[in-house]
């Protein structure tokens, strides 16, 4: 039984039988270096480490994808916490209604949903605050460490209903 590493993908298998792997394809039984697989990388049928600037291009494109996985997920965050209390067809018909009161000069109405609208710019600017640092961070571990705080912000949800909003006039 054998280690072997695919030469394409990098990918490892364990304890395998070597006549079930074609070597065009694999590795058999390759020194694995003790380093990321992002650092690794194949020289005829060797595993080796990369060079130090191929590291170094190797540790930028992963903290790259790594940051653009955070920020997704940031964004994921915020806007399942908005359409958990406020869904896409609610926020639309809310809007509406805000810009209605306003160009009818119904002050009441628009004073009740006003504060709807500035929640949620709250909310996005903490998104983006949270966003920008990650963008801005040098390494994973930082990266890891950027939240927001989605409690606070559903904590201060002004609670506009629709079919309150309908029923003021004026």
């Amino acid at each position: 039984m054998s280690t072997v590493v695919n030469k394409q993908t990098l990918e490892v298998r364990l304890s395998v039988n070597e006549p079930d792997y074609d070597t065009q394809e694999w590795l058999i039984a390759p020194d694995i270096p003790d380093a990321p697989k992002r650092h690794w990388k194949v020289v005829g049928d060797n595993l080796e480490l990369k060079s130090p600037a191929e590291r170094v291009i190797a540790d930028v494109a992963y903290l790259d994808e790594y940051k653009e996985n955070k920020n997704n997920s940031l964004e994921d965050e915020f806007t399942w916490a908005l359409e958990a209390r406020y869904p896409p067809n609610r926020q639309r018909l809310l809007i509406t209604f805000l810009a209605l009161a306003k160009s009818d000069g119904q002050t009441n109405r628009a004073a009740y949903i006003q504060p709807l609208l500035d929640w949620v710019l709250a909310g996005t600017t903490q998104l983006f605050a949270a966003q920008d640092a990650v963008s801005n961070a040098n390494t994973t571990e930082f990266v890891d460490g950027v939240s927001q705080n989605i409690n606070g912000w559903l904590a201060s949800d002004p609670q506009v209903s629709i079919r309150t909003a309908g029923g003021i006039n004026g």
